[in-house]
Parts: structure tokens; sequence; C-alpha cells
């Protein structure tokens, strides 16, 4: 798997709050995210303060994940106040799980790929919300990935992690939308 980043400038309004860009390569799917890696802050350990630190930067109270197991804790949180993303890290069952906020409507970009292959897409509704979901072969593992995304009262949100169908599912039933 080959993730680069790369930094692009362009203007934009709202449409560009995130771009959620799918392209093929080869047989596989990649998706990137774009944002930036300038004027990160990094929280760590303080779940509660990263979402309201979020909460103050964007204007706006985010979609929270909801810890549904003993086996999930959160780590921290990479909060970029210019492209107005935050990277919420958190672990599941020893293996990384990550939740990108986006708010940004500014010029730079960073690449979040997903490099491996697609091998379904669905969609989940959760309190009326339409999510999409994607299901990846984990290229050199014997794993499978799952990625979400959606939009709400003006974010876009990006979750992902390598687990089972169920276990994925359970966190995306599970997301706290404010209402």
């Amino acid at each position: 798997v080959l993730a680069m980043a790369v930094g692009v400038t362009t203007m934009g309004g709202p449409e560009k709050i995130m771009r959620m860009v799918t392209q093929m390569v080869g047989e596989r799917e990649v998706e990137k995210i774009n944002s930036s890696e300038d004027n990160k802050i990094i929280f760590e350990e303080n779940e509660g303060e990263a979402y309201r630190k979020i909460e103050e930067e964007f204007g706006i109270e985010p979609v929270r994940l909801v810890i549904i197991s003993e086996n999930m804790r959160f780590i921290n949180m990479e909060l970029d106040e210019v492209m107005q993303t935050a990277e919420l890290y958190y672990e599941y069952n020893d293996r990384k799980l990550i939740y990108f906020v986006s708010a940004s409507y500014k010029k730079d970009s960073f690449g979040y790929e997903i490099a491996d292959k697609v091998i379904d897409k669905y969609d989940m509704e959760v309190y009326g919300k339409k999510i999409k979901i994607k299901e990846y072969k984990v290229a050199g593992e014997d794993a499978i990935r799952f990625s979400a995304n959606f939009k709400d009262t003006g974010l876009k949100y990006f979750l992902t992690g390598i687990m089972e169908q169920s276990e994925f599912e359970l966190i995306v039933e599970n997301l706290h939308f404010i209402w």
C-alpha cells in the first residue's frame, strides 16, 4: 500500500468543504481526503476536550463517536485550526480507528488514502442520515477495512478502521448526532 501526501493550492466555497476524491489505480479504488498538515494542535487522552475544541474552532458541535466497548479507547486528536480539520484517533481491539472531521474552506490539501481494493459498497441510515460504507480487502493482510463517510450540519466526516463488519456497523449505528 502506497500513500502519498501532496499540497495543492485552490480556491473554493462550501462545495470544497472536504472533497472526497475517488480514483481508480489499477484494480484498486483510492480515496483521498483533502486537508492540511500545517498548524496542528494535538490533544492527548481527553476526548471530551477534543470535541469541545472542534466545536469551538468550527462553530458547530460535531457528530461524536461513542465508545462501544471496553476494547475501544480515545488516543488523541490532531486539530488544524487554519484548515479546520480534525483527525481523532481511537484504538479498537489493538487496531487504529481514525475519525476525520472537516469544515475546511481553505486552500491547502492533504491526501488521505485508502489504497486497498474495494470489495463492497453500501449505504446505512442512522437517525435519518445517509452514511456511505465501503469494505476493502487489506493488501498484504488477511484483514478487512471499512470506511464510512457522511455530511451533517456543514461538516464532512470520514471514519475508517480494520475490524469485523458487525463491529464497524455498531460503531456507525452509535454515532451521536446533535439534534
